[in-house]
């Protein structure tokens, strides 16, 4: 009787042990985690405020020539930028006048007094006075500047050496009665090309002084 209690207590055993085994071991899962960066995207983007002329781009205040032959914007970083109103060095007088930058001139002009044209070396010659002083320069031509009301004006154009900063250029400049204006120099786009970047809002970016140095 002993041994039959045992025999089937140690079948009980044997097939408990065997359920418990068959079962797959069970690992504990954890959900995966998933972070997401929520970005803010404006519906529209922001366009900034831009004007196209035939040779020039005008963003805002800004303005930015192009090259013709490429037709891209010469927008070079290296490119100073000055304000609409800066002192420029006249080398072949040797003195220094605020002038307001006009990008919308295309030749730069100075006040011209005592305008007297004569003749040297069987080539025509200007003499006049600028702040002052004498100034003599060969003619390069005459231009007609027609107005709206009034009679065409015949004004001389010369060529003078201008200095702003560290650039230096040889330009053509017309010469006229300026006394009703404010400044007596006008600094248009044949100056200012491919050599400054213009930015309205501001003024004096360049030292006087440093216009003047001789380098």
């Amino acid at each position: 009787m002993k041994k039959t209690v045992a025999i089937l207590f140690l079948f009980v055993l044997v097939g408990y042990s065997t359920e418990n085994t068959s079962q797959p071991m069970q690992t504990e899962c954890k959900p995966e985690v998933i972070v997401k960066e929520i970005i803010m995207v404006e519906e529209k983007p922001v366009i900034q405020e831009k004007i196209v002329y035939k040779n020039k781009v005008v963003y805002k205040d800004k303005i930015i020539y192009r090259d013709k032959k490429s037709n891209k914007c010469s927008c070079s970083n290296d490119k100073p930028i000055i304000g609409r109103v800066e002192y420029i060095h006249v080398v072949s007088a040797d003195i220094t006048q605020k002038a307001k930058i006009d990008t919308g001139a295309k030749t730069t002009s100075i006040d011209a007094k005592d305008i007297l044209r004569f003749e040297r070396d069987g080539k025509e010659w200007v003499k006049f006075k600028f702040a002052n002083k004498i100034i003599e320069k060969p003619l390069v031509k005459d231009i007609f500047i027609k107005r709206h009301g009034t009679k065409s004006q015949e004004r001389p154009v010369i060529q003078l050496r201008l200095k702003l900063g560290d650039i230096s250029r040889n330009v053509n400049v017309t010469l006229a009665n300026r006394s009703k204006y404010i400044y007596p120099i006008l600094i248009g786009r044949n100056f200012i090309k491919d050599a400054f970047l213009v930015d309205v809002s501001q003024t004096y970016t360049i030292d006087k002084n440093f216009s003047a140095k001789e380098q």
